[in-house]
């Protein structure tokens, strides 16, 4: 059996959206005393789709492998839990404004009950449609590093149009009601061996949008709808490195 190690490793696995948390870490705004080290794995965009499952690890195919090891830096041509203490799943195309939209809205519907079972039963079938829900939940089978999931962010507050007329009633969504769902999510990724971190409260507006100020500017000057900044990559560490040594 290997020593443990003296200084623990996390891994960020993602699209796009881990390079918010790889600028935070960069230019420290987030800063941690423990003895942790980072690193970083996955592909953008289209690329992500091109990492597959095989047994417990992703492995690239041949046309994105050059990307991943740009992500990567450090020669990993495979993400395997077994190298790393924890891994971070960060957004990975689980879309949380995809599913919490429409429920919200359904709750906010004066025919909108449905009973605790029909509601479990909504949350249970979501998680696993997401293929990267089903490699977080193949790699914390192996119980060999702690498998962390941070869903994808709302969308951005002032593309609130982006949000059919059938959905519009999320944005009377109370905190409440968030969390109930979050509770949900969360207890289904428990079962599984998945640390679930929901999208911190004080970064949500507007029922089931984002706070501009956690919120990308793009090199146009344009603001991000979907990618978040250092000071949301900051908030979301912070909570990461406290689950993992909690």
């Amino acid at each position: 059996m290997p020593l443990p190690r003296s200084r623990k490793k996390l891994c960020i696995f993602g699209d796009s959206h881990i390079g918010c948390l790889k600028i935070a870490l960069t230019e420290k705004a987030f800063t941690t005393r423990r003895a942790l080290d980072f690193e970083f794995w996955g592909a953008d965009g289209p690329r992500f789709r091109a990492l597959d499952l095989v047994g417990s690890t992703v492995v690239p195919r041949p046309e994105v492998l050059k990307t991943v090891l740009m992500v990567n830096g450090n020669g990993k041509e495979i993400l395997d839990p077994v190298e790393f203490d924890a891994i971070l799943f960060m957004a990975a195309r689980v879309r949380s404004q995809d599913f919490f939209t429409p429920l919200l809205h359904r709750m906010q519907q004066a025919d909108g009950f449905m009973s605790n079972a029909v509601f479990r039963q909504i949350c249970q079938d979501w998680l696993p449609r997401n293929r990267s829900y089903r490699a977080a939940k193949a790699m914390a089978a192996t119980k060999t590093a702690n498998i962390i999931l941070a869903p994808t962010t709302f969308t951005t507050e002032g593309f609130e149009n982006r949000l059919s007329d059938k959905q519009r009633g999320a944005f009377t969504a109370s905190p409440q009601d968030r969390d109930r769902i979050w509770q949900e999510l969360t207890r289904i990724a428990a079962d599984d061996g998945i640390t679930l971190i929901p999208q911190p409260e004080e970064t949500v507006v507007n029922g089931c949008m984002t706070r501009k100020e956690y919120t990308n500017t793009m090199a146009t000057g344009d603001i991000d709808p979907v990618h978040r900044n250092p000071k949301y990559a900051a908030l979301l560490l912070g909570k990461v490195v406290d689950t993992f040594y909690s």
